[in-house]
């Protein structure tokens, strides 16, 4: 769904962090432009790969849920997201998918002819997220404030502006 909310000129400059574990998946992934994400076994060499992207000026997308939600109810992030944008400061843009849990609900393979819409947040420095949410180390604390500024866009927190 966000591809398709993508121009192509972005596009062309995104990359996507998706959880596999095959390395066939992973193999064909190269194609698409997947950072592959193994957290069970692999969790830093994830993270270089997401850095090398960063580090090349692409944009990198990042579910920092890290799995699908069932119920479309927002989940915890991972901590993953913070270290990146703690060492390689870049903004960072909250992005809320409506729908998707009813149009393909885990386990299934089909989509439901269901809404989805795609919202984009606004821009926020990994400097401001790090200041304004809660932990003990910066990488805590950017998670802390960028879940809270992706709650805010799925409705389920008032905005704190």
């Amino acid at each position: 769904m966000l591809a398709a909310a993508l121009g192509f000129r972005q596009l062309r400059r995104t990359y996507w962090g998706v959880i596999t574990t095959n390395p066939f998946h992973r193999l064909f992934g190269r194609l698409g432009q997947v950072v592959p994400i193994d957290p069970d076994h692999a969790l830093l060499s994830s993270l270089a790969f997401g850095a090398a992207v960063l580090k090349r000026g692409h944009h990198l997308v990042w579910f920092a849920e890290g799995t699908l939600s069932p119920t479309g109810e927002l989940q915890p992030f991972k901590l993953g997201i913070g270290i990146l944008l703690e060492r390689f400061p870049t903004l960072a843009v909250p992005v809320a998918i409506h729908g998707t849990h009813r149009a393909l609900p885990i386990g299934n393979w089909w989509p439901r002819p269901k809404p989805v819409t795609v919202e984009f947040g606004r821009p926020l420095s990994p400097r401001n997220l790090e200041r304004q949410g809660k932990g003990e180390r910066p990488q805590e604390r950017i998670v802390s404030a960028l879940h809270e500024q992706l709650a805010v866009l799925l409705g389920s927190t008032p905005d704190p502006r």
